[in-house]
């Protein structure tokens, strides 16, 4: 291997400072991290708990682009029994996690909008908030 000392030609110095350029935009670019957009939407909701049950409702409000059809899921934290269920059409899939879709009436969210549905549940231990909320696959 043959190393050459001495000062560099006009060339290499040109492929030298360009390479410098193109490293520190990459170096800049790598650095630049995007800015975390609002959720689109906000689900809300209330508890009113009595012996061996409760009364829940969910209110979903759209902060983006108007919705044509939705579906709710959640996922309690200990079982609980879908009793009596209101302006939705709510689905158990197993003791602890349920579905809900919108009826005919209230497919539509437009922006800034809101729709609310709820339902009774019974248990044996108080089921608290869902551990896992989302609308239309999105987070809540």
């Amino acid at each position: 291997m043959r190393i050459k000392f001495g000062r560099p030609s006009g060339k290499t110095r040109i492929a030298a400072g360009m390479l410098a350029a193109v490293a520190g935009m990459v170096a800049a670019v790598a650095v630049v991290t995007p800015a975390h957009a609002a959720s689109a939407v906000d689900c809300n909701y209330t508890f009113d708990n009595w012996t061996g049950g409760n009364t829940v409702e969910l209110y979903i409000t759209n902060n983006g682009p108007a919705i044509d059809g939705w579906t709710a899921y959640w996922e309690l934290p200990s079982p609980a029994v879908l009793g009596v269920v209101w302006d939705a059409n709510i689905t158990q899939i197993s003791p602890t996690e349920m579905t809900a879709t919108n009826l005919s009436y209230n497919a539509e969210i437009p922006t800034g909008g809101v729709v609310a549905f709820g339902w009774n549940a019974t248990w044996s231990t108080p089921p608290g908030a869902p551990i896992e909320l989302t609308l239309n696959g999105v987070d809540c």
